[in-house]
């Protein structure tokens, strides 16, 4: 019997006795990654959207009638006599200003935008980008279509871009900036800054007597200049498309937003063209 047991431990097979090798011993064994989660299984989270921009916006109570703006014109640097008339008469925006060139002007050419019935046209096409406002910038094609336009030119804006230019030493080019700095001997004006206009401004404001209008405003803006044309337009029930269209804004929405409170003032008969001493626009 021993002869036996011992005749079969010689036939088992010896593969039970043979080490693993190393990639299949229990302790290297990869261990199995879990399996990710369908995506339906855990959506994914987004914080909650904003609110809809559908609610008037708090805009300044800030605006001139048109006698302050003559005022005003009159009182600052007479280099930007007209800087100041073009901004309230076609509410431009400061950067769109600084980047008008002389061939962005048709002085000769009437014009009717649905707003203004004018006999000169303006085409903005360029931006200053000057973050540091000091006039070092550069001009840039505009952010948005609707800031890309051409609005008509009344009849006190062409007069203000004609004396503009005559006023100046040498005859400027298509390509030369419309506003700059004064110049200074034979040397021409360095392009305009926020910076520049800003030191002058308050002189000015005190020169028109305004220094102390608006106080809890914080006194008159240059950028008010361009929500006094706003006022003018909704003042003289202009179709707010078209008061859309002069100031840039994508969409005349905006325009009812931005200016709601003027929109009531208007159909409470608290604020009219005669008490801005305005004409009609046709």
């Amino acid at each position: 019997m021993a002869d036996q047991h011992a005749h079969r431990a010689a036939l088992a097979p010896h593969h039970q006795h043979l080490p693993l090798a190393a990639g299949h011993h229990p302790q290297h064994r990869r261990r199995r990654r879990p399996t990710r989660p369908l995506p339906h299984a855990h959506p994914k989270r987004h914080p909650p959207p904003g609110p809809l921009k559908t609610q008037p916006i708090d805009q300044r109570e800030v605006w001139l009638t048109a006698q302050q703006v003559t005022q005003l014109a009159d009182a600052i640097h007479p280099h930007y006599h007209a800087l100041v008339i073009v901004a309230a008469h076609t509410g431009l925006r400061f950067q769109e200003l600084a980047a008008l060139r002389w061939h962005d002007l048709d002085l000769r050419h009437p014009l009717d935008d649905g707003a203004i019935i004018g006999p000169g046209r303006l085409r903005v096409s360029r931006v200053l980008a000057d973050p540091r406002r000091s006039g070092t910038g550069r001009d840039q094609p505009p952010t948005t279509p609707a800031t890309k336009r051409t609005i008509a030119l009344d009849q006190p804006t062409t007069h203000a871009l004609r004396d503009h230019r005559q006023r100046l030493a040498d005859d400027p080019q298509p390509l030369d900036l419309v506003f700059t700095t004064p110049p200074r001997g034979s040397r021409g004006g360095t392009p305009l800054a926020a910076n520049n206009v800003a030191r002058i401004w308050k002189p000015a404001l005190a020169a028109a007597g305004l220094q102390h209008a608006w106080p809890r405003h914080g006194g008159l803006h240059f950028h008010d200049l361009r929500h006094t044309h706003a006022v003018w337009l909704i003042a003289q029930h202009v179709p707010v498309a078209a008061i859309a269209h002069r100031l840039g804004h994508t969409n005349p929405l905006i325009t009812k937003l931005t200016y709601a409170h003027i929109y009531q003032l208007v159909d409470q008969g608290l604020l009219t063209p005669t008490t801005l001493g305005l004409t009609p626009p046709h």
